[in-house]
């Protein structure tokens, strides 16, 4: 019973709550450095592009997981999950 609320509810909503928090603030980054020229700067682009790289990372990753979570099941069928875990193997060996 416990566990159902815990991954069914609880885990989706603080995926929900992370998602939109950093693609509020990724946006934000995104925003100031496009529209203001002095903050063109070499500094603001290396953190341009890692706001683009964690936006795109947040739109994809945590969802596809708190729909995993809520529903128990993986949507996109086994080849897909081998290729995913192996992604995160990769991940995790190159940091």
């Amino acid at each position: 019973m416990y566990i159902w609320v815990l991954q069914g509810i609880v885990a989706p909503s603080l995926f929900s709550i992370i998602i939109c928090l950093g693609v509020g603030g990724n946006s934000l980054v995104i925003y100031v450095i496009v529209s203001r020229e002095r903050m063109r700067t070499v500094t603001n682009i290396l953190l341009l592009n890692l706001a683009v790289a964690d936006l795109f990372f947040l739109l994809f990753v945590p969802s596809f997981t708190a729909y995993q979570f809520a529903t128990a099941r993986w949507p996109f069928g086994n080849p897909s999950s081998v290729i995913t875990a192996r992604f995160k193997f990769n991940r995790f060996s190159l940091t």
